[in-house]
């Protein structure tokens, strides 16, 4: 079997870029997504390109390692992190305002979504422009993404899906995610005990919104990892988790999964009041840990022990 460790929120704050960067220079990650419209998403790409030419050189600490686990000989996976719930959109006002707060910021997916659903499709060409420029600025700082993810899932609305899968199309990406994870209640009582309880609705219907993702997603001719894990435990996951994740990877003779992962070095830094406030970070406490046992040397001898390669998505 293969996983592929998966980076999100590149881009969000200087840290967060440090934490995953770190965490591919001399840990496993073989990707991550950036937030085209957070306020470190320049110097996220500046930071992603250095990265990809000490890859090309075998220059990273964690090359022989890597090579150990026989990881790809090609780019790591660049991905989009599309978002519609946090930070000002790209489109600025062209974008709805009947989406956005009084200051022009992202409602929160959860105010997005019932916001959306009574207007039978008014807003889709304005969040297909939307996302349209988040992955067009990827691509004017001279990088190729190759794969699609949500923020928050978005891409789990059925009218998002839509607009996603075609925009993959558009900008010839091949790859997404599909946050379908096997055994998520489980994994939620497993990390968060009986205080998981509370979150198993919404996990139940995250599957199932996944589950109709997964086969649109098929029917585009769409690359996606075979099982995910961490809709339920953003920020959580622990060495002890992945091993859980590895057996049941296996067990269902997964051929490629993929772990969402959300490593950072501290708390969150954005510089000026109206930034912060926009981009507070709920998961800034728990990041540093993600790290710490991604750049843990023992990380390669656990993976070895199973048979566990190391794979790219897109």
């Amino acid at each position: 079997m293969l996983v592929a460790l998966h980076a999100d929120d590149l881009g969000f704050s200087a840290s967060i870029n440090e934490g995953i960067c770190d965490a591919v220079r001399r840990g496993l990650l073989t990707g991550a997504s950036v937030l085209a419209n957070a306020p470190a998403s320049g110097a996220a790409l500046a930071a992603w390109r250095d990265l990809e030419e000490d890859r090309r050189a075998s220059a990273l600490p964690s090359s022989a390692a890597r090579g150990r686990l026989g990881d790809p000989r090609r780019p790591f996976d660049l991905g989009v992190h599309l978002n519609l719930s946090q930070g000002r959109p790209l489109t600025g006002a062209a974008f709805p305002a009947a989406l956005l707060d009084r200051e022009g910021n992202f409602r929160g997916l959860a105010t997005f979504l019932q916001l959306m659903l009574p207007v039978a499709g008014r807003h889709d060409d304005a969040v297909c422009r939307e996302l349209a420029a988040q992955i067009g600025f990827v691509c004017d700082h001279g990088m190729r993404p190759v794969r699609l993810d949500g923020h928050q899932y978005c891409e789990l609305m059925p009218r998002v899906g839509r607009i996603v899968a075609d925009l993959a199309a558009r900008f010839g990406v091949e790859a997404v995610r599909v946050a379908r994870e096997p055994a998520a209640v489980g994994t939620l009582l497993h990390s968060r005990g009986v205080g998981g309880v509370a979150g198993i609705p919404g996990g139940l219907a995250k599957r199932a919104l996944a589950e109709s993702w997964r086969l649109r997603a098929r029917r585009a001719g769409l690359r996606h990892a075979d099982c995910f894990f961490g809709t339920v435990s953003a920020a959580r996951v622990a060495v002890r988790d992945l091993q859980r994740f590895l057996r049941l990877g296996l067990g269902r003779q997964a051929s490629i999964m993929e772990v969402g992962l959300h490593p950072g070095v501290a708390a969150a830094d954005v510089a000026d009041s109206a930034s912060a406030a926009a981009w507070h970070d709920p998961l800034a406490s728990r990041r540093p840990a993600e790290h710490r046992w991604l750049v843990d040397e023992e990380l390669p001898e656990q993976l070895l022990r199973r048979g566990v390669g190391l794979a790219r998505i897109g």
